[in-house]
C-alpha cells in the first residue's frame, strides 16, 4: 500500500470523528470505553502516517521545525479531543465507569 497515505489519514480522521458522531446521536447509552477506543485508534493511526509524510515535503536541512510543529499539533489535538469527549460524556449525564 505504498503511496496511499491519504487513505490512512482519512481512515484515522473518520475513526476519531465517528466516535463523537455516535455519542451525539446515540446519547447517554453510549459506553465511554468505546468512545475512548475509537478516539485512541484514530490518533494511533494519524501521527505515524502524518509524521513520516513531513520529510517528503520539507527540505532535509529544515525538517526539525516542521516535525516539532507537527508533534505539537498532534499532542494538542489529542488533549483537546480528550477534553471534549469528557465534556460530552459529562454533559449527557453518563455515570458509567470506563473498565
Amino acid at each position: 500500500m505504498q503511496g496511499r497515505r491519504e487513505h490512512s489519514l482519512s481512515a484515522s480522521v473518520a475513526l476519531a470523528f465517528l466516535a463523537f458522531l455516535l455519542v451525539l446521536t446515540v446519547g447517554t447509552s453510549f459506553p465511554a470505553a468505546v468512545l475512548a477506543a475509537f478516539t485512541g485508534l484514530g490518533y494511533t493511526i494519524f501521527w505515524p502516517v502524518a509524521g513520516t509524510s513531513i520529510p517528503l515535503v520539507v527540505a532535509s536541512e529544515s525538517v526539525g521545525l516542521p516535525l516539532g510543529t507537527g508533534k505539537l499539533a498532534a499532542y494538542m489535538g489529542c488533549g483537546l479531543t480528550t477534553m471534549a469527549s469528557g465534556a460530552i460524556l459529562n454533559m449527557n449525564g453518563s455515570t458509567g465507569a470506563v473498565p
